[in-house]
């Protein structure tokens, strides 16, 4: 029943174009409903060793009371013969190059933990050079400091760390500030072990002021947004699927030998790149809450901080060309283009949507244009494409080529005095390109003139003369009153009716989109669009693509 389910759910999706709520994890659950067998098994990739012993929940024998009344016990682990010793199996590393002085006090607590817990273990610590970290560790046998250089990065410790390791797994243990038995390393390397798509496990987090958390993060990367929700959609073997992790976690060695931490970003950031590009690959992580990690995190200097600081997202946003980035709590990061370093340039939109920054330059240069109208008393509407836009979507279509505006012809040359040009020019726009309006011999317009309004270098606004505006067709009682339409956040004037505009202008299913006329190849603009469908990206993976998102709606391309 749950596969036909997902049969009718995949047909459904087809048909209109839209995601599915099920998920590979979810797929990979009905399976295991399937197979009960498959549940609980550990195997190695080539000796036919196992990595840790499987574990059993003995409630079908003992009740689910065998741990009464603190459950400090429950899963029992198999005793059995074809296991390699643990310390064959998982290295820890603490990389300390970038730790906070006040969170120096606890590494001497953290390393005393590790030991008493895992004294099998390797640990491996990176250190700047010059630190007295060697003495203090010279008692563990287990343990050895990597010194570093002064202007060694987060994620280039790290890197050096991971390289220098020999078992199949690594623990990265970040931000720790204690150590014991309830990490349960055993445990994560389990679920990796168990679920071949898994390849990264972490456990939840207790910090040095008693808060505990989760730390299971999904993320959504699409048209210039990333989204981090806190919390999961699917869970298998008691831990849950997530996209992010904040706490410390395990990982094969030979995935985080491969995607390796980027060593130009900063320390608050790194992470949240090295998790976007390893969900990105399909490779699939997991938060197994039982097993709880003690970490220096907390409310004054840890996440919390960090999710309210605009500018420690920066460096994020700028690689990923990220418009906005939305965290729990409510905080959004909006990103200008100059933010971002993003040159907007409508030549991508061949098959690329121009972010949201884009529109915001563009209904900009249009608010100023209107403000400017009203200021000298000047008629003008929006025009064309610029209706559509308006229409559709409240500001320009992420597709466009450009903006259309119509100007009364007598009205034109007022914008070619150098004193109006250079309003337009503090304001960041420039006039030009101008046509100028001419009459024939009886006085009529032989030409109604033209000129450029440009946000940016490859970004413009084409501001045509017309004798006429549409006012005329309103009612006389209300026709002083001109129709506004919201762009950009601004009320501008439109058409007299817009509605009626757009489906007269373009026909067919026009609240369907369709690309420029030049791009899908029609000889100009008042031929007859076929849309629903954009085209094939040139880019695929990039999540700014425009087949990432359907060709029909406004809800799923408004950006917060």
């Amino acid at each position: 029943m749950k596969l036909r389910a997902l049969h009718t759910e995949l047909q459904q999706a087809h048909a209109t174009k839209s995601s599915i709520s099920t998920s590979l994890k979810e797929l990979m659950n009905i399976i295991e409903s399937l197979e009960p067998s498959s549940v609980s098994y550990s195997t190695s990739e080539h000796d036919g060793m196992l990595d840790v012993c499987p574990d059993y929940f003995p409630a079908k024998y003992q009740g689910t009371k065998s741990g009464y009344p603190f459950f400090h016990f429950g899963w029992i682990t198999e005793k059995c013969k074809n296991v390699k010793p643990f310390k064959d199996v998982i290295t820890i590393l603490i990389n300390l190059v970038d730790h906070p002085d006040r969170d120096q006090k606890y590494v001497p607590t953290v390393f005393k933990g590790i030991n008493d817990s895992y004294p099998m273990l390797q640990v491996l610590i990176a250190a700047r050079k010059g630190s007295e970290l060697k003495k203090s560790v010279r008692k563990y046998t287990n343990m050895k400091v990597i010194e570093m250089e002064v202007k060694t990065t987060s994620g280039k410790a790290w890197n050096i760390l991971v390289a220098s390791a020999r078992t199949p797994y690594v623990l990265i243990g970040r931000d720790l500030s204690h150590f014991s038995w309830l990490v349960q390393l055993e445990r994560q390397i389990r679920v990796i072990s168990s679920i071949p798509q898994v390849k990264v496990a972490g456990g939840s987090f207790r910090n040095t002021t008693g808060h505990w958390q989760v730390g299971c993060y999904q993320t959504k990367l699409l048209n210039y947004v990333l989204e981090y929700k806190d919390g999961y959609f699917h869970s298998r073997n008691e831990c849950m699927f997530c996209d992010h992790l904040v706490g410390p976690f395990v990982a094969k060695t030979k995935l985080v030998k491969r995607v390796k931490f980027d060593e130009g970003l900063t320390s608050e950031v790194f992470m949240e790149d090295w998790f976007l590009r390893v969900s990105g690959q399909k490779h699939q992580i997991m938060n197994c809450p039982d097993a709880m990690y003690f970490t220096a995190d907390d409310y004054n200097f840890g996440v919390h901080a960090k999710i309210a600081n605009k500018h420690v997202w920066l460096p994020l946003a700028k690689k990923w060309t990220l418009n906005r980035i939305v965290l729990p709590h409510s905080v959004i990061h909006k990103y200008s283009c100059g933010d971002i370093g993003y040159k907007c340039d409508t030549g991508v939109t061949d098959t690329i949507a121009l972010p949201v920054c884009c529109s915001e330059l563009q209904a900009a240069a249009i608010a100023f244009f209107h403000d400017y109208c009203k200021k000298h008393n000047l008629v003008y509407e929006l025009d064309t494409g610029t209706v559509v836009s308006a229409a559709k979507l409240g500001t320009m279509l992420p597709w466009e080529k450009d903006g259309d505006l119509i100007l009364g012809p007598e009205n034109l040359t007022l914008f070619l005095d150098s004193d109006n040009q250079k309003k337009f020019q503090n304001a960041g726009f420039s006039l030009s390109g101008f046509e100028h309006p001419v009459k024939d011999a009886k006085g009529q317009w032989k030409s109604t003139g033209f000129f450029y309004l440009k946000p940016g270098p490859l970004l413009y606004i084409e501001v045509w003369g017309f004798s006429k505006m549409s006012n005329n067709f309103l009612p006389r009682e209300v026709r002083d009153i001109e129709t506004k339409m919201m762009y950009g956040g601004r009320w501008v004037i439109g058409p007299y009716s817009p509605g009626l505009y757009v489906r007269n202008r373009y026909g067919h299913e026009v609240y369907k989109h369709s690309q420029h006329w030049t791009v899908v190849g029609l000889p100009n603009s008042f031929s007859v669009y076929n849309p629903g469908s954009f085209k094939k990206c040139k880019t695929p993976g990039f999540h700014g693509c425009l087949d990432r998102l359907p060709a029909d709606g406004n809800i799923p391309w408004l950006v917060p």
